[in-house]
């Protein structure tokens, strides 16, 4: 099958036109001016790798600001101590992420650094479909708890993945002249993600469905509008992540591996 990556369209790097020999004939220049000079695709390629550190970051922050609303969304003060129920759904991202993390250096060895991130896109559809469901007022309740906590350890599991992955994917593919400038870039994306989950939720916040559930009487029980989009798009994040990640190269070190 023709690959259709963007390794099959241009190289990543490119030698540079100055002579590659020394003045004596001698063997290969490596002076400065004679590093391989990266070409656009390398950059193409290392911005798409960086979508699973932006996950990383987006699912981090994304249910900070929201608390109070899922709280009393999904009724918790009825079943129990809300404040433990919270962090005990919270506290899964971490406990998906550590397994995420111990487990991804052992998949990316057996199935290949591109298609972690490719099946971590998968993972991210999945939570994101099953966190959005919790916000439904038919489950509403322990299954809506039950969705939110499988849905936070699967993103979790996903996103402490991909942090292994993606910088270990860079770091591959960058020249080695250019591996400390790529490696700086999956925490980058991290925080360009939390920032992003936390302005959108503002946005969101202020939205007229929003407001209109604010402004209801007391006992009554709207559908919440904020949150539960918040979350849906993390699904649709995932799903962008598997196409640009099919169009990117396998890390040649996998490959000769």
């Amino acid at each position: 099958m023709q690959d259709q990556s963007l390794s099959a369209r241009a190289p990543l790097v490119e030698p540079r036109d100055s002579d590659t020999i020394n003045s004596d004939g001698g063997g290969e220049d490596v002076s400065e001016n004679n590093k391989p000079r990266a070409n656009m695709w390398l950059y193409v390629v290392a911005g798409l790798s960086l979508f699973g550190g932006f996950q990383f970051g987006w699912h981090t922050g994304v249910l900070n600001l929201p608390e109070n609303s899922v709280i009393e969304d999904l009724h918790m003060h009825e079943f129990g101590d809300p404040v433990v129920l919270w962090s005990l759904i919270v506290s899964m991202f971490t406990l998906g992420g550590m397994v995420g993390a111990q487990s991804g250096g052992y998949i990316a060895d057996t199935l290949g650094r591109r298609s972690w991130l490719v099946w971590s896109g998968v993972v991210f559809i999945v939570q994101g479909i099953l966190q959005f469901m919790a916000g439904q007022k038919g489950l509403r309740g322990p299954a809506g708890y039950g969705l939110l906590a499988v849905g936070r350890f699967l993103s979790g599991f996903g996103a402490g993945g991909a942090s292994v992955i993606g910088p270990l994917y860079l770091g591959e593919i960058a020249p080695q002249h250019m591996r400390g400038t790529f490696g700086t870039l999956a925490q980058f994306a991290v925080v360009i993600g939390i920032v992003i989950s936390q302005a959108l939720y503002l946005a969101v916040s202020q939205s007229p469905g929003t407001q209109l559930k604010k402004n209801l009487p007391s006992g009554a029980d709207p559908y919440p509008t904020d949150w539960p989009i918040l979350l849906l798009i993390s699904a649709i994040l995932g799903a962008v992540q598997i196409a640009v990640c099919l169009l990117m190269p396998e890390s040649p070190r996998y490959l000769v591996a």
